[in-house]
């Protein structure tokens, strides 16, 4: 019977992989509802944390990556692995990875090999990533890694175009969107959204405090609103256990931020329940990111009624379906606040229409790997007029 080998990231109390990655999460829920089998190379259920690095832990990847790469080659070696099944990483980037076509090679020779596939998020060939300074040796290597998969998925056509534009091989992505599922985060977390009238009138950077993400805009933001309303508080969310960016300068901006604005804070250590908790009672989560494909951040917010600000750049129309009451002019404080003010005044009102549409990206990516019957899953809005070029 054909199977899926599922190689998922290690769960970060900072990162979205607590309760995407993990059992039980939103990819194992997924292949539990649509009963595919599966088998999950899970090294361990311990929680990490992230001291080297930006967005993963250098150490913890490598070592985590690594015993899932020998488990691999030890099941393909030992025959467990055939050529019916596929393996599917939920990150493009592992390290070992070499050592899996090496193996498929020797155990399979010229014989079909079982197919691979994987969710590609950002990468060399963008230039606001942080493996974009590394790509003098790593588009190397993603050249071969992308020769041996049958298809990459991907959460925005922007993507495909950088991909393109690195010259790499466009024609193996499929454009899914971003896996969530906002029935696991109540479940894992116990989060419920409050009321609009019992929500304080409290704007959410939720965003990593990375130069990538803008965050010393947020700041100015919070010190003009400060200077024309006494009533909006803004809140900096990080699960770090100090606030900490790629930039150490923009630490700085945060905490004299906070040390001359009492309408702002930052909330460190936060546990992914505190974390929606601060969401689920606030009117506004806001974004003003240089980089960010779709954004786990905005399906967070919505899931708990938060409204999102987000700028009238890269993915973001697409994602509010160019409603402009959601987007803001790029890098224009005046049209930043002009809209927090209508958002933050307005009435309650359903956001659930900017989640729910991805709340079906793993099972278009069962469909892809021909686990659920073609035609069985609605396909993003963004699909329909999508051409790989």
């Amino acid at each position: 019977m054909k199977k899926l080998i599922y190689v998922p990231l290690e769960a970060y109390q900072e990162r979205y992989t607590e309760y995407q990655s993990v059992k039980g999460g939103v990819y194992e829920t997924a292949f539990k509802k649509y009963k595919v089998p599966f088998i999950a190379i899970r090294p361990h259920s311990r929680l990490c944390h992230i001291k080297t690095g930006v967005v993963l832990d250098a150490s913890k990847r490598c070592e985590w990556a690594f015993e899932q790469t020998q488990q691999l080659v030890q099941m393909i070696i030992a025959g467990k692995i055939t050529s019916e099944d596929v393996i599917y990483f939920e990150d493009f980037w592992h390290p070992g990875m070499e050592m899996i076509p090496y193996a498929l090679s020797l155990k399979f020779g010229n014989d079909p090999w079982p197919e691979i596939y994987s969710f590609w998020h950002a990468q060399s060939v963008d230039r606001f990533d942080f493996t974009y300074p590394m790509r003098h040796w790593m588009r190397t290597f993603e050249h071969a890694w992308v020769a041996c998969h049958d298809r990459i998925f991907i959460a925005s056509k922007e993507v495909a175009e950088l991909i393109e534009d690195g010259g790499l091989d466009c024609d193996k992505t499929r454009l899914v969107g971003l896996p969530y599922d906002s029935k696991v985060i109540k479940k894992l977390f116990n989060v419920k959204p409050q009321p609009w009238r019992l929500r304080k009138k409290q704007v959410v950077f939720s965003s990593r405090w990375d130069e990538e993400k803008c965050p010393d805009f947020f700041c100015s933001l919070a010190n003009l609103v400060r200077d024309e309303r006494n009533d909006i508080d803004f809140v900096v969310c990080t699960g770090a256990g100090k606030l900490r960016s790629n930039n150490p300068s923009l630490v700085q901006v945060a905490r004299d931020t906070a040390s001359t604005n009492n309408c702002f804070r930052i909330e460190e250590n936060l546990t992914k329940r505190q974390y929606f908790q601060i969401l689920a009672r606030s009117r506004v989560q806001f974004n003003c990111a240089n980089q960010d494909f779709v954004s786990l951040t905005i399906l967070d917010a919505t899931t708990m009624g938060c409204k999102p600000l987000y700028p009238n750049y890269l993915t973001f129309p697409d994602v509010l379906q160019h409603n402009e009451f959601y987007l803001y002019t790029k890098d224009n404080l005046q049209s930043a606040a002009q809209h927090l003010y209508a958002l933050i005044d307005s009435e309650e009102y359903d956001v659930s229409w900017v989640y729910k549409k991805y709340e079906n990206t793993v099972p278009r990516m069962l469909e892809v790997m021909g686990f659920i019957p073609k035609g069985t899953v609605l396909q993003l809005p963004e699909v329909v007029n999508f051409v790989t070029r």
